[in-house]
Parts: structure tokens; C-alpha cells; sequence
């Protein structure tokens, strides 16, 4: 019984390891072309077509319009990939672009890693700029911008929209740059600034005006502007009037040297020459540096200040030396 034991063993043996073997080699060939098919683009590959997330699209909502677009072949295999790929990044929501077919990898690494294949285009938005000049300069450089919509969007946001070196799709239109300019208002003043606006005795609005005038009426560093912002400040505090061309260049579009007696005569919400307090908005986009000198002003002996041809500012503490400075340094 022994031996017939072993006999049976030795002959069933063999047949054993050919099933082992071919179990082996057709899990190697399911591999194989599972991974054939990872590295392979779906037929009918949207080539060059922009393709759009959405901001606050679920993954798996992704991963079905990608299969629909024929980009993916399989939504649950680009949404294991897209999990295996993106640790804490997520998918970037945008507009892309896959000039030539590539595989399902590829796309997960793309999408998760911000590479959107479009090309963007820089737009700089310099302080001081108010909405107007903000609308042209977009509208030379986005070919989908539309000027109108984006004054209309912006009515109420004079002021509110931050100045800096943007960069835009292609396709961005108003929308898109008003929320980006928003955005950055918010990260930029609003989050930065919290607890110097919070503790304030000025309202928000009065120090988002005022830093529009410092950011006209001084531009040579900031201790210029914290200077100026403290003689502003201080003559509004005692019921002067501000005097101030920068407002006055906003409503009627002229530079300092070509207004005239009626323009500085003629009144209007914007003529601080004839109206006390601040104008009713802001007269451009300010840049952080103005802003926190409207929050943190200097204090000075002076009450009036010039720039000479130069640009180089004068300052005056009495009315008197102001008339001096006039005629010493606008001959």
C-alpha cells in the first residue's frame, strides 16, 4: 500500500504543476493586458478639444464624463488611479487640454497635478488701477473678454478688486477675472489685514477710499505714503477739506496740470476742493502698501504737501509755507 501510495503521488504530480502552470500564465496574460490597456488611449481620443472640471465636481462625476468623452476607458480605473496619485492634492478644477491621445495614467497625473496643457496668459493689473483701466487692460490681452460685462460686474467694486500680475486661460472671460481679482482681495486685504481693520476706529469702506487717494497722491516708498496718509486723516478729522487733484481726475478724467479754476470750482461728490470728508468710492485699486498706511498712519506737524516737477514730494505745516512751496517748486 506504501509504495502504490507514492506510485499514485509521482504520476498525479505532474498534472498538478501543468494546471499550477497555466493558472500562472494566464493571471501573467490578465495582467499584461490590463496593463496594456492602462497604457493605451481609448479610440476617438478627444484630441485638442478643452476639456472642463468644474469646480466642486465629485470624483466619481469626473470619472464618468472622462469615460463619456471617450478620454478614459474605464471611470472606476481613472478614479483608482486619480486616488493612488493624488495624496492631498485632488484634481485641479480648470480648463485642459490633450493635444495628442495618452492613457489613463497620464491623465490621472495630469489632472492631479495641475498640468492643464493650455498655455496661460500674464496680465498685470498696477496699483492704482481703477476698473476701467482694468477693463482694457484685460480686454487687449483675453480674447474672449468682454469690457462691458466686466464694468457691469464690477459697479460696486471699485476698490475691492486687487491689483497684481494675473494669469488667465485663454478662454477666461469677465466673469473669471473678477472672481479672480475678488479672490485675491480677500486673501491679500481682507485675510492679511483682519485684525488691524477689526481693531480700526475707521469703517472699511473709509479705508479702502483713502488708500485709494495715498495710492495717487504718494509714490515714493512707503514712508511717503504713511506721511501723507496722517495729514489726510488728520485734516479730515478737523473738518478741512482734502483738497486733492487724484479725486478730481477720476470723475472728469484730466491730469493735475491741464485742470483749470472751473474744474477745481465746479462741484461735484469727487471735488474735494469744494466738499469735505471723502469722495463716495474709492478712485482706483490700491496695493497692500497703501492700504496698511490707511490703516497705520504717521503722525507729522504737517498739514500740506506738494510734488515738484520731479515727483519729489514738500510738505508744509502751515498754509502759509504751503504758498511757498507753490512758489518755490510748480514755477
Amino acid at each position: 500500500m506504501y509504495e502504490f501510495h507514492r506510485e499514485n503521488n509521482f504520476e498525479a504530480l505532474p498534472t498538478s504543476n501543468r494546471w499550477k502552470k497555466v493558472l500562472i500564465w494566464s493571471i501573467i496574460l490578465g495582467l499584461f493586458l490590463f496593463l496594456a490597456s492602462l497604457m493605451t488611449a481609448p479610440k476617438d481620443f478627444p484630441s485638442g478639444e478643452i476639456i472642463t472640471i468644474e469646480d466642486g465636481y465629485s470624483l466619481n462625476k469626473i470619472a464618468q464624463e472622462f469615460q463619456a468623452k471617450n478620454l478614459v476607458k474605464s471611470a472606476g480605473l481613472f478614479e483608482s488611479l486619480v486616488v493612488l496619485l493624488e495624496g492631498d492634492r485632488g484634481i485641479a478644477a480648470g480648463d485642459y487640454v490633450f493635444d495628442t491621445p495618452i492613457n489613463s495614467v497620464e491623465i490621472a497625473r495630469r489632472v492631479t497635478g495641475s498640468h492643464f496643457g493650455i498655455e496661460k496668459i500674464a496680465v498685470t493689473l498696477p496699483e492704482g488701477f481703477n476698473k476701467k483701466e482694468m477693463s482694457v487692460a484685460l480686454g487687449t490681452k483675453l480674447s474672449e473678454f468682454n469690457e462691458e460685462e466686466f464694468l457691469f460686474l464690477t459697479k460696486d467694486l471699485e476698490g475691492y478688486l486687487f491689483p497684481d500680475t494675473y494669469f488667465f486661460f485663454a478662454t477666461d472671460g469677465a466673469s473669471e477675472a473678477v472672481e479672480m481679482l475678488q479672490d485675491t482681495f480677500q486673501k491679500k486685504v481682507l485675510d492679511n489685514f483682519e485684525s488691524e481693520i477689526a481693531s480700526s476706529s475707521r469703517s472699511l469702506s473709509d479705508i479702502i477710499i483713502m488708500a485709494s487717494i495715498i495710492e495717487k497722491e504718494a509714490f515714493d516708498g512707503p514712508d511717503e505714503k504713511e506721511i501723507v496718509s496722517g495729514i489726510l486723516w488728520k485734516r479730515l478729522d478737523r473738518g478741512m477739506r482734502l483738497q486733492v487733484d487724484a479725486t478730481l481726475k477720476y470723475e472728469i478724467g484730466k491730469e493735475s496740470k491741464d485742470l483749470t479754476l472751473d474744474d477745481l470750482a465746479d462741484d461735484h461728490p469727487y471735488n474735494t476742493y469744494t466738499r469735505a470728508g471723502l469722495p463716495p468710492t474709492p478712485i482706483g485699486n490700491s496695493g497692500t502698501a497703501s492700504i496698511k498706511a490707511a490703516l497705520k498712519p504717521k503722525e507729522s506737524e504737517y498739514f500740506f504737501y506738494l510734488h515738484d516737477s520731479d515727483g519729489k514730494i514738500h510738505y508744509a505745516k502751515t498754509f502759509e509755507g504751503h504758498k511757498k512751496n507753490i512758489a518755490t517748486y510748480l514755477k
